[in-house]
């Protein structure tokens, strides 16, 4: 973090002004930040605090270079991350990494959820619509486990994020209404069988044994 961050947030040696005049490169770090994460932070956090510790119940999120390293780490580590917020995500890094990254990919991870976006007031913001192609040919279902949105007006900037956050939260994670969770418990609690109708067989055995034993002894 700190000084890091930007060689954390990178998959890949990338020059960190591909149109200025510094040749200064990342040292592409975004692995070595994902096994963090992975074997230190989850970790500590599912044993500190009550968490849904399953895979369909964690995710990664982030903006610009936050939300190409939070989709990258979702294809690295797909059995711990599967839903995934890429908003604005700096598709430009390395001449498009993130495109060589995906054709790799055989198919979708199973459970994966992604929510990309981008904003029509952003450079290159067309490019978001390239990289939703290539998830839709490796398996991903627009409209189901991929939700993909062009904001009109919208800038690379705070307040456009957080102004779509909440549809993002919504997606990734749906609200479950309390009666729909009310109903599947009381589903499973009919389905047991009544005491006396447990206990029945037992007692129809204690009687067959008490006659067998009267009939011995007379």
């Amino acid at each position: 973090m700190g000084e890091d961050r930007i060689h954390e947030y990178t998959p890949t040696n990338g020059r960190l002004e591909p149109n200025g005049a510094s040749d200064a490169k990342s040292r592409g770090l975004l692995r070595d930040y994902g096994r963090f994460l992975v074997h230190e932070l989850k970790p500590f956090i599912d044993q500190t605090y009550r968490t849904r510790p399953d895979k369909d119940s964690t995710g990664l999120g982030g903006s610009s270079l936050g939300g190409l390293a939070s989709l990258i780490l979702s294809l690295w580590f797909p059995n711990t991350f599967t839903r995934i917020a890429a908003l604005s995500p700096s598709i430009w890094w390395d001449d498009f990494v993130i495109y060589r990254i995906v054709e790799e990919i055989d198919e979708a991870p199973r459970s994966s959820k992604i929510w990309l976006d981008t904003g029509t007031h952003e450079e290159g913001w067309e490019r978001a619509g390239h990289l939703r192609d290539q998830l839709i040919e490796r398996g991903w279902r627009l409209h189901e486990d991929l939700h993909y949105k062009e904001v009109q007006g919208a800038e690379h900037a705070e307040w456009a994020w957080s102004a779509r956050f909440e549809a993002v939260l919504r997606f990734l994670f749906p609200y479950v209404p309390p009666q729909q969770r009310t109903r599947r418990r009381r589903l499973v609690i009919s389905t047991r069988p009544a005491p006396d109708q447990v206990n029945a067989p037992i007692v129809r055995l204690r009687r067959i044994r008490r006659k067998e034993a009267a009939t011995i002894s007379t």
